[in-house]
């Protein structure tokens, strides 16, 4: 299974652009466009990339909790369950 590791890229964007030792607070809408460009940059030349990530990162959004939610925009460090639901959004959107 190949993994396009979104919950890791949206922890390194969100720590780069926030101050030190602060969490950047961005919108749901933020974070879905900032993981689509992160699996578009992955899958770079595959003229299948822009259907297969926009399902991908908003298939994953949607099956997080409520506590993913509110963790993510606390702490930009994906948990657990939003790591395993990141494979089943990858294989929920695969290309067949």
């Amino acid at each position: 299974m190949r993994r396009l590791l979104i919950g890791l890229s949206f922890a390194l964007v969100l720590g780069s652009v926030g101050s030190v030792g602060q969490a950047q607070v961005w919108s749901l809408e933020d974070m879905i466009q900032a993981g689509i460009r992160q699996c578009m940059s992955q899958h770079m030349g595959d003229p299948d990339a822009p259907r297969f990530c926009n399902c991908m990162v908003r298939r994953w959004v949607g099956l997080w909790n409520e506590y993913d939610s509110e963790s993510w925009r606390r702490t930009g460090v994906p948990t657990r369950h939003m790591q395993e639901m990141e494979a089943e959004a990858a294989r929920q959107c695969s290309r067949g």
